[in-house]
């Protein structure tokens, strides 16, 4: 019988994760309904399902998220995995998995998120959106959104020291059935591309556009235009954004994400110029 010692609590995200050892073998594991630790959390998170359900068309980039967005994840994070692996794309390897959580071996490198606070790396950069750009074309010519990676923040990229590449992780959100592939596929690279931009706002404006003349050469015409005409602040997923936020910073004990800044007016304009 496998047994799972619980090591240290991993903050970021909206699952509870943790670092661990399975059957002695340094892994990570991550609940995602069913918090053993917090009963709190598990309420919560149905709540937050709820509220999701009924504002989702108005959330902005995240519209194209499933309502039961954190509800028995582990199906669609496994057959990702599984599919990417068949593509050739480098894959945690899966130790083991059921509804409510799914353990993986512990990976030697760092998330391209954290890389990104600590240092400007071009080329780390230029590795993601390349990784991200081939999970959005194996989406689209297989037609099939299990494919996409439905959750593509910098801190859902890993940088891996000794193969030196970028392999995506935790595509495990759901996505919407009622929505056409297209659509589904533009929201999610305007979520990257916010997200992007929020990470590398820090740097010099030269350091910016190297990372934005990069991701625009992985850009079609239509998603050029979709981008600039969507990039627009939403007063709905700002309020949402906001008590959610609140929540998790009280609940869960985490630093909570300025999505407004992430979101707003200052930066949709700044995401226009860099797409122009």
């Amino acid at each position: 019988m496998s047994k799972i010692e619980l090591l240290k609590s991993i903050s970021d995200g909206a699952n509870d994760s943790y670092f661990c050892r399975f059957n002695g073998k340094p892994a990570f594991v991550k609940y995602y309904l069913k918090n053993p630790l917090n009963t709190t959390v598990n309420f919560l998170k149905k709540v937050d399902s709820k509220i999701h359900e009924h504002f989702r068309d108005n959330v902005g980039p995240l519209s194209y998220r499933s309502q039961d967005m954190f509800h028995s994840h582990t199906d669609k994070e496994v057959f990702t995995y599984q599919l990417w692996e068949k593509e050739g794309i480098l894959v945690p390897e899966i130790f083991e998995y059921d509804e409510e959580h799914i353990v993986l071996n512990l990976l030697n490198g760092d998330s391209v998120g954290s890389i990104t606070k600590r240092e400007f790396n071009l080329g780390i950069l230029e590795q993601t959106i390349d990784m991200f750009d081939k999970t959005r074309k194996l989406g689209r010519e297989k037609n099939d959104t299990v494919y996409f990676h439905s959750d593509p923040h910098l801190d859902n990229f890993m940088y891996l020291d000794d193969a030196d590449c970028v392999i995506p992780i935790d595509s495990s959100l759901k996505v919407r059935s009622d929505m056409k592939i297209g659509r589904i596929d533009a929201l999610i690279n305007l979520y990257f591309a916010y997200n992007l931009l929020d990470r590398v706002s820090s740097y010099s404006s030269c350091e910016i556009k190297s990372v934005f003349d990069s991701y625009k050469s992985t850009l079609k015409s239509s998603d050029v235009k979709f981008l600039q005409k969507n990039s627009k602040p939403n007063r709905i997923y700002d309020i949402y954004s906001v008590l959610r936020e609140e929540v998790a910073y009280r609940v869960r004990k985490r630093d909570k994400i300025d999505t407004c800044r992430i979101y707003g007016k200052q930066r949709s304009e700044e995401l226009s110029d860099l797409l122009n």
